[in-house]
């Protein structure tokens, strides 16, 4: 059976994390090089995804599929559940953003299977107090 290294992302302003999933009972290490990477395409993503200041304020979990070519292979999955205009609103910024993104060079091609299948959670910060 083949392990499929699945990474968690957590996208918001201030704070940022990747850390890998477990695919069994062992646990994928994430080497600096490919921090790097998966910090840059965070960044990306981040710079394309535009938070309404209105928008829903809990966290929105996707999984993204990309091919060798650095694309989008399949649709992209919301994997958590919601309700609502915001929280509508705020899924297909998400959305947005992540196609816009492509393609996604930054992606070393040596570890693919780290990067191929990802589960992505945005969590949006709150709007500056005034």
């Amino acid at each position: 059976m083949r392990l499929k290294a699945i990474h968690r992302a957590i996208l918001c302003l201030c704070v940022v994390v990747f850390a890998p999933g477990p695919s069994s009972a062992q646990t994928n290490a994430i080497s600096p090089a490919l921090s790097a990477s998966l910090a840059a395409f965070r960044a990306r993503v981040m710079q394309n995804w535009l938070q309404p200041p209105d928008g829903y304020r809990g966290q929105i979990v996707i999984n993204v599929r990309i091919g060798r070519n650095k694309l989008l292979r399949d649709n992209i999955q919301v994997v958590s559940k919601g309700d609502g205009d915001q929280w509508t609103k705020s899924r297909d910024n998400i959305i947005r953003a992540v196609f816009a993104s492509q393609p996604f060079d930054m992606l070393p091609d040596d570890d693919y299977s780290a990067w191929n299948d990802m589960e992505i959670e945005f969590v949006p910060t709150p709007p500056p107090a005034k």
